[in-house]
């Protein structure tokens, strides 16, 4: 019955780790999202000014791609592009920092499991062993296969359950 609540409690374990990387996953799309809002937002912002512009300019009979005018609108798109440019970078840094930590609570969760599945095999054995509680009693080493790096797969398969 110990060893069915330590696989219970694992596999609740990878799959909290799971459903966290999916909140995680789902953040860094509603970031890619935002972005391209801001980025819809900095184009009208930008189209609005150069118009502005344009308009002043006509109502004032000066050339609006002539001299100053032009400055003031290629000043206009540069600020433009680098605030794409620093979007995009802000971007992929939040992006990337929300799917590793999505790949860390994966990560834990499984850890987590195995931990929870080594201390059950543990307990398993030294009940099985005979071993007691006396000071001087040996301590029971366990199998080498529980310590294999794939160590769930094979206590899973390997313990009767039930």
């Amino acid at each position: 019955m110990g060893m069915l609540l330590a696989v219970m409690s694992a596999v609740q374990s990878v799959q909290a780790g799971k459903a966290k990387e999916a909140a995680y996953k789902r953040d860094a799309d509603r970031e890619t999202f935002a972005a391209k809002d801001k980025e819809i937002q900095r184009k009208k912002r930008l189209v609005a000014a150069l118009a502005t512009q344009n308009a002043v300019r006509g109502a004032q009979g000066v050339a609006a791609f002539e001299g100053s005018s032009l400055n003031m609108m290629n000043q206009d798109v540069e600020t433009f592009e680098y605030d794409q440019s620093m979007g995009a970078a802000n971007l992929a840094m939040t992006r990337q920092s929300l799917l590793e930590s999505g790949k860390a609570a994966r990560r834990y969760g499984v850890m987590s499991a195995t931990n929870t599945l080594m201390a059950a095999s543990e307990r398993l054995a030294g009940r099985g062993s005979g071993k007691s509680s006396s000071s001087g009693s040996k301590e029971v080493k366990l199998p080498r296969q529980l310590k294999h790096p794939k160590m769930k797969q094979i206590i899973c398969s390997s313990w009767p359950i039930g």
